[in-house]
């Protein structure tokens, strides 16, 4: 009979899962999602999560030892206890949780052993990398051990996950590729000028206060304020960043701007990034990256304008999993250990 993986990606408002046969991983076989309830310090997620597996078991006809393992991703560090080997979750702020035994708890509850745990960038960085090593050469567990890569998520703030040779670095404390976090000086004129206006902005902060969608945001409301307040972005209530990048299209020059800031300054992180790492693959995901193919083009102009000379090639590509990276991530090493 064939076995089956469980994918689990565990946010702050909805936990997904995904079924997984082991022959045609990592197509998914079921999918589905349940509300995150994070109140009493997040104590429901994980009996919900169990009672959730018990029903999915239920409607494919499963049992637990048809489960060859579980993988779950969640929006925090993951370290391990060097007492006990265990694998721990350091605190998700967004869940309510402080040190917690995911792993061990879940396991309890539904029987179904291995169960692994990984943050949730790393987990995206995983699927990610799998697919994208896998497109040419069909068999992710050779061209996956080979490579290594990065991924870089533009959302509300700038996450990320590095993957060497099949394995997630994580870090002394978990929090290797928190790339949003390292604190950068943009040197675009933008910034400059809207200093020079006395716009409510700073000139040395944490990269994602400058290049997530949070960013890009807080840019055009204050160049809209001290600059452009004849720009249609002025005074817009339910402005987002694909706001901006559309009143750029239209030619707003305040959206102009504010995208070409954000364009030289990602690029600029980027290039940061690759000195110090020196991947074979550099993925761009999340939701600013639905822009597309010219975000991308415009991505990799900034990007080669500031790059060590060693890695001004380094290949860029966008994310093609979407949400479901989050869920194929955390099986990967699941499906490479079945493999052996």
């Amino acid at each position: 009979m064939d076995k089956y993986f469980i994918g689990i990606d565990i946010g702050g408002t909805t936990v997904k899962f995904g079924l997984f046969n082991t022959e045609n991983f990592p197509e998914t076989e079921a999918q589905f999602a349940i509300p995150t309830r994070t109140e009493n310090e997040g104590a429901d997620i994980l009996p919900d999560t169990a009672d959730a597996i018990e029903q999915l078991l239920k409607d494919h006809n499963l049992k637990e030892e048809d489960i060859a393992g579980i993988g779950v991703g969640v929006p925090g560090p993951v370290i391990t206890d060097s007492d006990t080997g265990s694998t721990l979750v350091n605190r998700c702020v967004n869940l309510g949780w402080n040190l917690k035994n995911v792993a061990g708890e879940l396991s309890r509850m539904t029987a179904i052993d291995p169960v692994i745990v990984m943050n949730d960038a790393n987990a995206a960085a995983l699927g990610e990398l799998s697919c994208a090593s896998g497109r040419d050469t069909h068999d992710i567990s050779v061209a996956f051990r080979d490579m290594t890569a990065v991924l870089v998520t533009i959302g509300t703030g700038v996450g990320g996950g590095i993957v060497q040779h099949g394995q997630v670095i994580t870090g002394v404390s978990g929090c290797a590729g928190e790339f949003g976090h390292v604190k950068i000086a943009p040197i675009h004129p933008f910034l400059k000028k809207l200093i020079r206006e006395g716009g409510d902005v700073e000139p040395f902060e944490d990269f994602e206060y400058y290049a997530s969608a949070t960013g890009i945001i807080r840019m055009a409301k204050v160049g809209s304020a001290v600059l452009y307040p004849d720009s249609e972005l002025a005074g817009c209530e339910k402005m987002g960043a694909k706001e901006v990048f559309a009143a750029a299209k239209a030619g707003d020059p305040l959206a102009l701007e504010v995208t070409d800031f954000f364009y030289d300054t990602f690029g600029l992180g980027m290039a940061i990034v690759t000195a110090a790492i020196d991947p074979d693959i550099l993925i761009i995901g999340g939701g600013v990256a639905g822009e597309g193919e010219p975000l991308l083009k415009r991505i990799k102009g900034a990007y080669q304008k500031y790059a060590f000379h060693g890695v001004y090639d380094t290949e860029l590509r966008l994310a093609t999993l979407g949400n479901n990276a989050g869920l194929i991530g955390p099986v990967v090493p699941l499906y490479l250990n079945a493999q052996n």
